[in-house]
C-alpha cells in the first residue's frame, strides 16, 4: 500500500549526496558487496530517517536457493550498520517470496504479527530476482510515492552490485575449477601447492603431495564410451571430496590425473588416507547395466623431505606413481630415491 500523504520533494542532504558518490566510487573500484549494500541502505535512511532498512541476497547452495541477510541500518541505534552475523536470517525461497518467506523475514524487525514492512524485490539487468529489501517505518506507516521512487533507484544500484559479485564469482569458477568434476583445476592446484609449500617451510609442519591416475581410463573410454569415462572421473572426484578436510585440496590436473595437497600430513599418514580412497575408487561401478572395474594408482611425496619446490615434488610424485603402476601388489607408493 502507498501512503497518500504529501509527495512534495524530500530535501537531499549533503550526507545523502556524499553517500551517492561513495556508492558510485565503490562500484567502479570493486568495493566488496557488503560494503556497497551498507552504503545503499545508508542512502535510503538518509532520506527516510524514521525507517529501519535491511537487505537479503539470493544465494544458491547446491540445489537450494535461499535468502541470506547481508546488512541493515537501524535508525533506533543512531543509524549504525549492523555487521552480517552467522545467526542472521537464512530462508529457502524455492517457491519465491511467498507469505511464509516474508513472515520469516519480517521477524527480523520484530513480532511478525504487528510489524509493518514494505518489501522491494531486487532485480539484475536480466530482470532476474537477486534479493529483497525490507523497509520498516517506526510509525507503522506506508511509504509515500516519492519515497518509493527514490528507494527503487537505490535498489537498482543494489541489483547492479549483486550481479557484479555473482559474475565475478562465476568467472573465478570458470578460470579455477574443472568443468566436468567441479573441483579445482591445474591452475588453482598450482596456486594452492605453492601456498602449502611456503606455509610448510615457514611453520615446519609436514605437507604431502599425492598424484592419482586411473590406469585403465583409455580402456574404459574405448569399451564403454566417453560418457562412461566422464562418470568415472566424477566418481573419483566425489569419492575424494567426501573424505577431504577443509584445509586440503583435490584437483583434476590432467585427463585422468588427480592431485592432492594434504596440509600438516606426513607421507605415511597420506599413504593410509589415499589407500582408503583407492579402495573406494577401485570398487566395481555400474554403467548402463554393465559393470566397470576401475583401477587407479597413487604416488606420494613429502615436503620438505622429497623437495621444497612444486617441480621437485611433482617429479618425485610422478616417479612414485609409475612405480605403483608397475607393481602387482600395491596401488600406492611412497617416494624413494
Amino acid at each position: 500500500m502507498v501512503s497518500e500523504q504529501s509527495d512534495e520533494a524530500i530535501p537531499v542532504s549533503a550526507d545523502a549526496i556524499q553517500i551517492q558518490m561513495q556508492i558510485m566510487a565503490g562500484l567502479v573500484t570493486g568495493m566488496p558487496l557488503d560494503d556497497v549494500l551498507k552504503l545503499v541502505l545508508r542512502g535510503m535512511s538518509a532520506r527516510m530517517s524514521d525507517c529501519d532498512v535491511a537487505v537479503w541476497v539470493e544465494e544458491r547452495v547446491a540445489t537450494e536457493l535461499r535468502l541470506v541477510f547481508r546488512a541493515e541500518v537501524r535508525m533506533a541505534m543512531g543509524g549504525a550498520v549492523r555487521e552480517r552475523a552467522e545467526q542472521s536470517t537464512v530462508v529457502p525461497v524455492e517457491d519465491g517470496l511467498s507469505d511464509s518467506v516474508l513472515a520469516q523475514l519480517r521477524a527480523h524487525f520484530g513480532d511478525p504479527a504487528s510489524v509493518h514492512v514494505e518489501w522491494i524485490v531486487i532485480y539484475d539487468t536480466k530482470n532476474r530476482s537477486v534479493g529483497v529489501v525490507g523497509i520498516h517505518p517506526h510509525e507503522q506507516r506506508a511509504l509515500t510515492r516519492l519515497e518509493l521512487q527514490f528507494t527503487r533507484q537505490y535498489v537498482l544500484v543494489a541489483g547492479l552490485a549483486i550481479e557484479k559479485e555473482q559474475l565475478d564469482r562465476e568467472n573465478f569458477r570458470l578460470a579455477h575449477f574443472d568443468y566436468l568434476t567441479d573441483i579445482p583445476n591445474r591452475r588453482l592446484f598450482e596456486e594452492r601447492l605453492i601456498n602449502g609449500i611456503n606455509q610448510s617451510l615457514e611453520s615446519r609442519q609436514p605437507l604431502s603431495l599425492v598424484l592419482i591416475d586411473v590406469d585403465n581410463f583409455k580402456l574404459i573410454n574405448d569399451t564403454y564410451g566417453h560418457a562412461a569415462g566422464d562418470r568415472v572421473l566424477q566418481m573419483v572426484a566425489r569419492t575424494a571430496l567426501s573424505r577431504m578436510r577443509d584445509a586440503d585440496t583435490v584437483a583434476r590436473i590432467g585427463g585422468d590425473e588427480f592431485a592432492f595437497v594434504l596440509t600438516n600430513t606426513t607421507a605415511p599418514c597420506a599413504l593410509e588416507f589415499i589407500n582408503e580412497i583407492l579402495e573406494a575408487v577401485n570398487r566395481p561401478m555400474t554403467w548402463q547395466g554393465q559393470v566397470i572395474r576401475v583401477l587407479a594408482s597413487a604416488g606420494i611425496v613429502d615436503c620438505p623431505a622429497h623437495g621444497s619446490t612444486p617441480d621437485e615434488l611433482l617429479h618425485c610424485a610422478d616417479v612414485s606413481l609409475y612405480a605403483a603402476k608397475r607393481s602387482d601388489t600395491v596401488r600406492a607408493k611412497l617416494y624413494t630415491a
